[in-house]
């Protein structure tokens, strides 16, 4: 990550780090009974016996549902499975009944995207669009989250074509959405979000919903990194893909991670 200058540097790079909370999230819509199970990735597998024990203490079920090659520091779009003799970490799903960690893990082993989402509290919507984006391939779908969107309510949608006539990018402008910076995936790449899922669109009321229960909830537990994550989500933001880099510009930094390989340049401008 790069900083546009030392001052937005001092500002933002705590906050940052503040508003990484997803995981204390997962953990406690749980323990809090918001939903039924929720994930937990990259456990030490060295470290599983302990975090049972402690989670049991909360009256939360740790059950590994599958192993995940160890992918080095950062961010990564797919878990892979290990090969044989390779370090690694547990996907392990948390649930406040045994009973409800086994149905978990039997959908999870028969991909029953139905099942999965429901018992992790996804809107229907979002889980039908996330089983329908992933089996086409698309493992970061903010260009398609925001096709939805312009379908129903966008500022702009261009198409460029210089003077050869060949398609040069493709565009959409979103309009200011203060309710819908709440479910962005913009941030995630490092690790700021507030829901686990992908919505099917940034107007999606389920999922600002969803948002809006866990942020009251991060308020009366005293999360203090959700004001931190707010005002990440808020800022202005430029997606742009193509080659299989997407670069995220905010006006205090910009940062760029692996993505989609497109051919035509995809941007999507979130004001």
């Amino acid at each position: 990550m790069e900083y546009t200058s030392a001052e937005a540097k001092n500002e933002w790079a705590g906050k940052i780090e503040r508003a990484s909370i997803l995981r204390r999230l997962e953990y406690d819509t749980v323990k809090h009974g918001i939903r039924l199970c929720g994930l937990l990735f990259g456990i030490d597998p060295k470290h599983l016996d302990e975090l049972t024990s402690q989670y049991a203490e909360d009256g939360i079920v740790l059950k590994p549902i599958a192993k995940m090659a160890v992918a080095g520091k950062g961010f990564a779009h797919v878990m892979r499975r290990p090969k044989e003799n390779d370090a690694y970490q547990l996907k392990c799903v948390i649930a406040r009944s045994r009973q409800d960690a086994d149905q978990f893990s039997a959908a999870e082993h028969e991909r029953d995207e139905a099942a999965i989402g429901r018992m992790l509290g996804y809107p229907d919507c979002c889980a039908h669009f996330f089983e329908r984006v992933w089996k086409q391939g698309c493992f970061d779908p903010i260009w398609q989250i925001a096709e939805n969107t312009a379908r129903e309510a966008a500022k702009s949608r261009d198409v460029c074509y210089p003077r050869d006539g060949s398609l040069a990018e493709q565009r959409i402008i979103l309009a200011p959405n203060p309710e819908g910076c709440k479910i962005s995936s913009f941030f995630r790449y490092i690790g700021v979000r507030i829901t686990s899922h992908f919505a099917c669109s940034m107007n999606c009321r389920a999922s600002i919903e969803i948002s809006d229960q866990r942020i009251d909830l991060a308020r009366r537990l005293g999360i203090v990194g959700i004001d931190a994550a707010l005002e990440v989500l808020r800022l202005p933001c430029l997606w742009e893909c193509q080659h299989g880099i997407a670069v995220i510009t905010t006006p205090a930094f910009h940062f760029c991670m692996p993505s989609m390989s497109y051919m035509v340049k995809h941007i999507v401008q979130q004001e």
